[in-house]
């Protein structure tokens, strides 16, 4: 420790930077998410505050009254008039370790997003995020997070994504740093 070089500064820095979950606070973003269904002057507003992409759900609802939080075509239509680009995002659990837990769930969620993008009429070869929304251990994410995308891989390149759909991680940067996804050819 008696000297370091700028090497390990930049190390730690990066490490820090892992392990916390806000990132550059000071930086601007140019994309959101939000589960409430958009409505031609909520598209506009979000435009106008800066943003560029929207993050959209493809099922699920929210609340005790279970609000519906998922995209329609019409609200695809509503953020497009807008002059925004939409991204899918597929969660209807994840934000716990229980979620992963069944080695079958993400066989499951992958066939649901893809029939939900669709149903919407999603564009071929759009990225769908599946959510991890919750931070979790190394352990974790080699025990269950990894085994849920592989799952999820297998069915993204099998003959059920005729519209050659991609997989995207939608999960905190620790997450996402331990996480590769790879295209194989067809």
């Amino acid at each position: 420790y008696a000297s370091r070089g700028l090497g390990d500064v930049y190390k730690r820095q990066t490490m820090k930077s892992l392990l916390t979950s806000k990132g550059d606070t000071n930086r601007a973003a140019k994309a959101c998410d939000c589960a409430t269904v958009l409505n031609k002057q909520q598209a506009l507003d979000i435009k106008n505050a800066g943003y560029t992409h929207v993050g959209r759900y493809l099922t699920g609802s929210v609340g005790k009254e279970h609000t519906p939080k998922y995209l329609t075509s019409t609200e695809v239509k509503n953020i497009e008039n807008a002059g925004l680009s939409v991204f899918p995002i597929y969660q209807d659990g994840g934000y716990e370790l229980n979620y992963f837990k069944d080695p079958s769930q993400g066989s499951v969620d992958a066939q649901t997003a893809i029939l939900a993008a669709e149903r919407i009429g999603i564009p071929s070869g759009t990225t769908i995020y599946f959510a991890v929304d919750f931070d979790c251990y190394s352990y974790q994410i080699d025990t269950f997070i990894i085994p849920y995308f592989e799952q999820i891989h297998m069915i993204f390149f099998s003959s059920t994504n005729d519209k050659n759909y991609k997989v995207g991680i939608y999960a905190p940067r620790y997450v996402l740093s331990l996480i590769h996804i790879s295209e194989p050819t067809r």
